[in-house]
């Protein structure tokens, strides 16, 4: 009974590794890979400046960022009521 529970568990896991491994690689590897690029003041060329969180605290502290995102709150919220 063990044996046809092992089976079944790696034909499961035979059938899933390519849906698996597209998710990885399309959407989980690039938001890890840009949350670490995110830390570096870099521009694909020259060496990576580790900044750490410098650039979340001149997002925070730009107003453009909180105008685009009070912006794009109010069409969401607009769209969301029109539906």
């Amino acid at each position: 009974m063990r044996e046809k529970g092992l089976q079944r568990f790696t034909g499961g896991l035979f059938f899933m590794g390519p849906a698996l491994a597209v998710f990885l690689g399309v959407i989980i590897i690039p938001i890890l890979m840009s949350m670490y690029y995110s830390l570096f003041q870099w521009d694909g060329i020259s060496p990576k400046l580790f900044n750490g969180l410098d650039n979340y605290i001149r997002l925070a502290q730009d107003a453009v960022v909180w105008t685009a995102l009070r912006n794009s709150l109010y069409l969401t919220s607009s769209m969301k009521a029109q539906s």
